[in-house]
C-alpha cells in the first residue's frame, strides 16, 4: 500500500511570494512591456513546476541508512551513513529526516534531526561519526523524510521505515594479572575432592611417576597395588566448562566497569582454550540465561546476545539456591563482585 503524502503549507512564506506576484502585475499593467510579462509568467509557472517536482520527488525518493558494523567496541565511533536514492530530475535544497536513536540495552532514547539537499537524478551520502560511550543493543530508526520546494512555500512529509541495529559490547585484552590457571586449578580440585573412587572421565592414561609431576595427579590407590608411584595423565581442562555468573544489579558506571571486566576474564580463558558458560538472568522466563564460548568471535557474540535484552529485565539476586535448582550438577562457579570500586572475581561453590 502506498503511503499518502502530507502537505504542510507555510502561511507566511506563501503571503510573502503572493505579495511579490501581485505587485509584479501590478508592474505589467501600468507599465505593459515584455519585461514585466517574462517576470509574470515565470513567477506564475514556478510555483506550479516547484511543487509537482517535489512531490513527485518525495512519492519516489528511496531512503537507506547503513553503518560499517553492526558490532563495535563502546567507545568507538560508527560510520552510520544516510543515503537518498532520487530518480526524478527535481533536486531538492533541503530535506529533513528525524533519526530515533534507543538504547535497548539501558532503556533510553533521543531524537536528532538530519539535514541534507538531495542530488538531481543521483544518489546523495550523508555520513554521522557517532560515538557510542555506553554499552547496549542501538536502534538507529527514520520514519518520516521532510522535503521542501525550491521556494520554501510547502513542504511534503512522507512516512518511511529505514534502521540499522549495532551492538556496543566491552572490548579489549585479556585482563592482565588474572590468575586464570589458578581458578581452572582451584576448580578441578574442588572436583576430584567430591568425587568418589577418582572418577577417571577426565583421564587420557596412567603412566609411571616423572621427577616433576604434581603430588595431587599422583594415583594412591593404583601406586599401591603397582608399587611405584602411578601418575594420572589427564587431557586438557578445556574438557570441562567453567560458569561465570553476571550480576546486573549496578548503576551504568558500574555495570559498565563490571562487563568490561568480565569480557577481559573470558578472553584471559579463551586464550587457555577453556570453554566458558556466562549465566545472565532473564525475569521475563524466570530462568538463567546461558551463553556460551571458546573463542573471541564467540564471546562477542555472547555479549551482544546478553546486551539484546533490556537491562530491567537483567536485574536478579544470584541466589546460589536457586542456581543450584536449576543447574543441580553445577558444583562451582565464578562471581565477579565490586570490591573498594573495584571490579575481583571469586570462585564459588554450590
Amino acid at each position: 500500500m502506498e503511503e499518502k503524502i502530507q502537505v504542510q503549507v507555510r502561511p507566511i512564506r506563501t503571503i510573502a511570494y503572493g505579495l511579490f506576484l501581485l505587485a509584479d502585475y501590478f508592474f505589467l499593467f501600468y507599465m505593459r512591456n515584455y519585461f514585466w510579462l517574462m517576470t509574470s509568467f515565470v513567477m506564475t509557472l514556478l510555483p506550479v513546476l516547484s511543487l509537482v517536482g517535489v512531490y513527485l520527488t518525495c512519492k519516489k525518493i528511496q531512503p537507506s541508512l547503513g553503518a560499517g558494523a553492526s558490532r563495535i567496541a563502546c567507545g568507538d565511533r560508527v560510520p552510520l551513513e544516510f543515503r537518498m536514492d532520487n530518480p526524478c530530475w527535481y533536486p531538492v535544497l533541503d530535506s529533513q529526516i528525524q533519526l530515533h536513536i534507543r538504547n535497548c540495552f539501558l532503556e533510553n532514547e533521543k531524537t536528532i534531526s538530519l539535514s541534507m539537499p538531495v542530488r538531481i537524478h543521483g544518489k546523495t551520502k550523508l555520513r554521522l561519526p557517532l560515538e557510542l560511550l555506553d554499552l547496549g543493543r542501538f536502534e538507529f530508526e527514520a520514519d518520516q523524510i521532510c522535503l521542501q520546494d525550491l521556494l520554501g512555500i510547502v513542504r511534503f512529509k512522507r512516512k518511511i521505515q529505514v534502521d540499522q541495529e549495532i551492538y556496543s559490547i566491552p572490548y579489549g585484552e585479556k585482563e592482565e594479572g588474572f590468575p586464570a590457571s589458578q581458578y581452572l586449578a582451584g576448580a578441578r580440585e574442588t572436583e576430584e575432592s567430591k568425587e568418589r573412587g577418582n572418577d577417571f572421565s577426565e583421564i587420557s592414561e596412567i603412566r609411571k611417576y616423572i621427577p616433576g609431576d604434581r603430588i595431587r595427579d599422583i594415583h594412591w590407590k593404583l601406586s599401591a597395588k603397582e608399587d611405584e608411584l602411578m601418575v594420572k595423565q589427564r587431557v586438557s581442562v578445556a574438557g570441562s566448562e567453567l560458569v561465570l555468573v553476571l550480576n546486573f544489579d549496578r548503576t551504568k558506571e558500574l555495570l559498565k566497569k563490571e562487563l568490561s571486566y568480565a569480557y577481559g576474564v573470558g578472553l584471559a580463558f579463551v586464550d587457555m582454550q577453556q570453554p566458558v558458560c556466562f549465566l545472565a538472568w532473564n525475569s521475563g522466563k524466570k530462568v538463567y540465561e546461558e551463553f556460551r564460548f571458546s573463542s573471541r568471535s564467540s564471546m562477542e557474540e555472547a555479549f551482544a546476545s546478553i546486551l539484546g535484552l533490556a537491562q530491567s529485565l537483567r536485574r536478579g539476586d544470584a541466589s546460589r539456591t536457586f542456581l543450584k535448582a536449576s543447574f543441580p550438577f553445577m558444583e562451582h562457579y565464578l562471581e565477579i563482585e565490586m570490591r573498594d570500586n573495584a571490579c575481583v572475581a571469586e570462585m564459588k561453590n554450590l
